[in-house]
């Protein structure tokens, strides 16, 4: 479908006109700059067309500054609006055609940049539902820089978090087992709603492209994490090992979506075979490591489990 503005007897494609906008968002535009839509209709009406989307805040005007260009003294630039508003006005037109091209777009990744992935995610939610769309998406989305950015600052507030309650527990407690309670339990059960609203976020895309920026993202954060415990003697190293395998091959269920706690003894040995995903072209090294450290430790996780008496 081709959306288009009516005016009398003459049309505009509007696609053709935001397109440019859309790959330069921060540049501001001449009427020179569409005269190749003057194919489709006059000079007259192509400004008229321009003033409209100015009044329906979907684009600004400013006159020139500095030293005009020849035959545009007195003209006017116009901007595309980098507000919420405008992105789901200007996805409205998109939805039905060339939706991938609006969602890749240098205009999306500053939306991204400057509102949050998050707020993004609100505009197109409802039509993740559909499999086409959702494809689209994720390739176009999740490949972002600003999407990028936005799970490794995420990550790095996640893990910073997590040494910061480290080092409070620290100084009034020693004991390896009720940190291992505070830390590795309650903080999966407890903490998610406020912590981890980004990790349900990627639930809703394609498994593939959302797996490929975990891993690129949190994943590294969180193997940092895991290590930075193990050496502090806060969590025992086969722990350590499991919880860097298990967030490598299993993301959506992994740490800390659910504790180790009850992913090793909820049902005993299923976590060997359960949510393995492998991408391009990877071998079954990883999950063979996964299945030796819970056959070879898991006398050693019950141990700490009634040691300490962690919560299942």
């Amino acid at each position: 479908m081709i959306l288009v503005y009516m005016w009398g007897e003459f049309k505009i494609n509007i696609q053709n006109v935001l397109s440019i906008f859309l790959d330069n968002p921060s540049q501001g535009h001449l009427y020179e700059d569409f005269k190749h839509l003057r194919a489709e209709t006059s000079e007259s009406r192509i400004m008229e067309f321009l003033r409209s989307l100015v009044r329906q805040d979907i684009l600004s005007e400013s006159k020139l500054v500095g030293r005009p260009r020849k035959h545009t003294a007195g003209r006017k630039q116009y901007y595309i609006n980098q507000d919420l508003d405008t992105f789901r006005n200007i996805f409205g037109f998109y939805i039905e055609k060339d939706t991938e091209m609006f969602l890749s777009s240098p205009f999306t990744n500053s939306i991204i940049q400057n509102h949050g992935f998050d707020d993004v995610f609100e505009v197109i939610q409802p039509e993740l539902e559909r499999s086409k769309f959702r494809d689209v998406a994720s390739k176009s989305l999740l490949n972002h820089q600003a999407t990028i950015e936005y799970y490794n600052k995420f990550a790095k507030n996640l893990t910073d978090e997590l040494r910061k309650s480290h080092q409070e527990n620290a100084k009034t407690d020693d004991q390896t087992g009720r940190y291992l309670e505070q830390i590795i339990s309650r903080v999966a059960h407890e903490w998610s709603p406020r912590l981890y609203k980004p990790l349900t976020l990627l639930n809703e895309f394609d498994q593939l492209h959302a797996i490929k920026l975990y891993r690129k993202t949190v994943f590294k954060n969180l193997e940092s994490l895991y290590l930075y415990f193990a050496k502090k003697s806060r969590i025992p190293k086969c722990l350590c090992d499991f919880m860097i395998c298990d967030s490598y091959l299993s993301p959506p269920t992994s740490y800390p979506t659910f504790s180790p706690e009850m992913l090793l003894f909820s049902r005993p040995f299923e976590r060997i075979f359960d949510d393995i995903f492998l991408i391009d072209g990877e071998g079954m090294e990883p999950v063979l490591q996964r299945a030796y450290l819970i056959y070879e430790n898991f006398a050693e996780f019950l141990v700490e489990l009634f040691k300490y008496g962690l919560r299942s």
